[in-house]
């Protein structure tokens, strides 16, 4: 899963954000969620982590529910920057 949302950086238009990491704080109740930009579906795929860049996100955690990768995305998609992106 992924979201692909076009975004020019370094003179190329990449395409895919990945989830690549999550740090929850149930003490703080925070969820942070780090996603990485990927040129292209071959390279989002690859057994290697080979990003363009990556950004950290954090969002609220409820009490007594859990929320898995589908939620995540979810979340990052109320975000304005990835509010278009489409599910891939």
């Amino acid at each position: 899963m992924a979201l692909q949302l076009d975004e020019a950086f370094k003179g190329h238009t990449n395409n895919y954000w990945k989830i690549i990491g999550v740090e929850a704080d149930h003490r703080q109740e925070k969820v942070k969620v780090q996603v990485a930009l990927y040129k292209d579906a071959a390279t989002r795929t690859a057994d290697v982590m080979n990003f363009v860049k990556d950004e950290r996100h954090t969002f609220d955690l409820t009490p007594g529910v859990d929320k898995d990768r589908a939620d995540l995305y979810g979340d990052l998609k109320t975000l304005d920057k990835f509010s278009t992106a489409q599910d891939v």
